[in-house]
């Protein structure tokens, strides 16, 4: 007795060809869907090259060297206390203004 079983096994392989083959990527794009949840944090890079020196100093801070100051003998005797103190010096100071000596900190 024969089945009909291969034909049957045929039959549907040829639909599902069919069907395959009728699908495509026509017709216009849908509207895009909402973002998704952010991922997970990955692992860190690799450190970068080390870069070249830069230039000494600070943003925006002007500075100068150390000075080594001498006292002057006629002074002003200032009392803190019990305490005499008597030692003044002035040094000049061409860049700071009005204006940073008011405002600066």
């Amino acid at each position: 007795m024969k089945t009909n079983m291969p034909r049957v096994l045929y039959a549907a392989f040829v639909a599902v060809a069919v069907l395959l083959a009728a699908c495509g990527k026509d017709g216009d794009t849908g509207p895009a869907g909402p973002a998704g949840p952010q991922g997970a944090q990955g692992p860190g890079g690799a450190a970068g090259p080390q870069g070249p020196q830069g230039e000494p100093g600070t943003a925006n801070v002007i500075y100068s060297d150390w000075l080594d100051v001498g006292y002057d003998e006629d002074t002003t005797v200032i009392a803190v206390g019990d305490t005499l103190f008597r030692y003044f010096s002035g040094i000049d100071v061409p860049k700071l203004t009005a204006d940073i000596a008011s405002k600066g900190t």
